[in-house]
């Protein structure tokens, strides 16, 4: 400026009325400040235009110096935001309560900004301030008691300990995890979006299974800023485990630990003992149980107690943990059932349950059912070795070797209950419906190699086989005696001898009559009649008559 009264001396008057004007200081050139706030959607900290969002126009930007001084600015709608402002240092802050609810921070640095500096003519840019929203998600997790998949009960439904685990997976792979507490319910805040929610059955007890519908998991839970969503209730039902063994019967493939898989044991019930035999261990309630009576006597392979591979069948009957093979049933007669579902698998007409047990071989079984099966696993208590489950699939009678531990009369062949010849007498084993104890020593014909008495076999099947082609009346040999056989009408004598002996004087099924039928013709199958005197130890003479049956 120039002093128009004197330029030359140093007053203050410019205007030349002899008095000195103010000092007048120039103002310092102001500097620009701006910054960028936006919806981070995906919660990276960067903003990328084809995923994030912006705010709509008016949140406000604090700008504050060092004497406290503040200045503020407002977003447009673009995001952005410009204040112009003295030089010097400030803080930046973007005020929070201007924004929608329910969102909150995701970059690092930018909220406040301390020591941004303000340059004379400058624009200095602000970190971004990138905010996600994020609203609140619930559940509520139970145990079904009824297994109906309906709204929860309190009289009836029960719930779960605290723990059980649920994660929520958003739609960029991202997952939350949350725990249910001791009430059932489970809450959550995760960032907007789109959610799949599964519980982690894992987490659960053993044994249950979903029942609700759509629940688990449950996809397309829509989360929206500030808001709650309550997803589908979790209902889970305890699945049935007949066998104990902690796998659920609808994964079980050997659900009562017999060995045998459940698809061969079928649905029946074949002892009407009211447990099918799918669920029974002693399928035909002999006393010996399935696991020994399906598998052969030599070679006989005992439960190992473990699954490694969790199907619920003993890893001892599958060549590999999963090939799931199982005992295939032994069927010893060959006729009608398998050992397992026999009460009498060798077809000798004594049952099971007399043979395997008559250990002093005196006709009558020493071990007899109680009547009473305390675990319902089908196995009377007389014979369970195990009266609390499942866990003795072979019994109490049988340690590791049916052949030792089962009765074996003759100590040879197999066990009486699949020994035809239970003695070794070469007399087929069977009852004997005329006299059960010929000599009446207390052992019934059948055990007794020296019977000393008459015991009638009255099938005859001339066939060549060594089975049943004569006429075999044991014991006639040791008396005097007469047999005569006529037609069934006892009209027609056609085999008549004396001193039969089984050997070179018996009836094979050919006539040896005088009258009706030809000498040495071939008798016709049918029904013939019998009658046998002899003279016994005590001197007296006795008569048996009765039917015998050829067949060729």
């Amino acid at each position: 400026m120039s002093d128009s009264d004197n330029p030359a001396d140093e007053d203050n008057d410019m205007d030349g009325d002899t008095t000195n004007d103010p000092t007048i200081t120039p103002l310092a050139t102001p500097g620009n400040v701006t910054g960028f706030v936006y919806i981070d959607f995906d919660g990276d900290g960067m903003y990328d235009p084809t995923v994030d969002m912006l705010f709509p126009a008016g949140t406000l930007v604090e700008l504050t110096d060092a004497a406290g001084t503040v200045f503020t600015a407002t977003v447009d709608a673009a995001g952005n935001w410009t204040a112009t402002v003295p030089v010097g240092d400030y803080t930046v802050e973007v005020i929070e309560t201007t924004l929608p609810g329910g969102y909150t921070l995701t970059t690092t640095g930018s909220n406040p900004e301390s020591m941004v500096t303000v340059v004379a003519g400058a624009t200095t840019t602000t970190v971004d301030d990138g905010y996600q929203g994020s609203g609140d998600v619930t559940g509520f997790v139970y145990e079904d008691v009824d297994g109906d998949g309906g709204v929860y009960d309190p009289l009836v439904d029960m719930l779960f300990p605290a723990g059980t685990v649920v994660e929520l997976t958003d739609e960029f792979g991202n997952v939350t995890i949350t725990t249910v507490d001791a009430l059932g319910n489970w809450v959550v805040t995760v960032p907007a979006g789109n959610y799949t929610v599964d519980v982690d059955e894992d987490s659960l007890p053993d044994g249950y299974d979903l029942t609700t519908v759509g629940s688990d998991p449950e996809a397309l839970v829509v989360v929206t800023v500030g808001s709650t969503t309550t997803t589908i209730s979790d209902g889970y039902m305890l699945l049935a485990d007949n066998d104990g063994d902690g796998i659920p019967d609808v994964d079980d493939i050997d659900d009562d630990n017999d060995g045998i898989l459940d698809v061969l044991e079928g649905g029946g019930d074949s002892d009407g003992d009211g447990i099918p035999d799918w669920f029974d261990q002693d399928s035909d309630n002999d006393g010996i149980p399935d696991n020994v009576e399906a598998q052969l006597t030599d070679g006989y392979i005992n439960p190992s107690g473990v699954d490694a591979d969790g199907n619920g069948l003993d890893d001892a009957y599958e060549s590999a943990p999963g090939a799931g093979e199982g005992i295939t049933p032994v069927n010893t007669d060959g006729t009608d059932n398998p050992d397992y579902l026999d009460d009498d698998s060798d077809n000798d007409g004594v049952p099971d349950s007399t043979e395997g047990f008559d250990f002093d071989n005196d006709g009558f079984p020493d071990i007899t059912p109680s009547g009473i099966d305390a675990d319902m696993d089908g196995l009377d208590d007389a014979f369970d070795g195990d009266l609390g489950g499942y866990e003795d699939p072979n019994g109490l009678i049988v340690g590791t070797d049916p052949f030792a531990d089962l009765n074996n009369t003759d100590g040879m062949d197999d066990v009486d209950y699949r020994d035809t010849d239970d003695d070794n007498d070469m007399i087929v084993t069977g009852p004997d419906a005329i006299d059960e104890d010929n000599d009446n020593d207390g052992i019934p014909d059948y055990l007794d190699s020296d019977p000393r008495g008459i015991n009638i076999y009255n099938a005859v099947t001339p066939d060549g086989d060594m089975q049943n082609d004569f006429f075999l009346i044991q014991g006639i040999e040791n008396f005097d005696n007469n047999v005569s056989i006529f037609n069934r009408w006892g009209g027609v004598e056609v085999y008549n001898v004396d001193n039969y002996n089984n050997a070179n004087r018996a009836f094979r099924g050919i006539s040896e009559g005088r009258v009706t039928i030809g000498q040495g013709d071939a008798l016709p199958e049918g029904t013939y009649f019998y009658v046998i005197e002899y003279i016994n130890d005590q001197n007296e003479t006795k008569q048996l008559a009765g039917y015998l049956y050829i067949n060729r």
